[in-house]
């Protein structure tokens, strides 16, 4: 646990969050952030994902992946097509 004190800035108030903390939470400057009041009382801060964010790394390695097992058949096996018109 940090303590830590408001400090004006401007017309608002703001906190400073110590580069060890920003490091743990895997928060970065640049990102956009999420701020979150809890029914608590408690305030959430994270960073906020992009959407599709690690999808490419997916696709990637379902790309290596060796399992062929086909899970849904492409006919079943008491399918009658003679009832069917064509």
């Amino acid at each position: 646990m940090e303590k830590i004190k408001l400090t004006k800035i401007g017309n608002s108030q703001g906190f400073r969050i110590s580069k060890k903390v920003m490091e743990k939470a895997n928060l970065s400057m640049n990102d956009e952030k999420e701020l979150i009041l809890n029914d608590s009382g408690e305030l959430v801060i994270r960073n906020i994902k992009k959407p599709r964010e690690g999808w490419e790394e997916q696709f990637i390695n379902a790309g290596s992946i060796q399992d062929t097992e086909i899970l849904i058949p492409d006919v079943f096996e008491d399918e009658n097509f003679n009832d069917w018109t064509w």
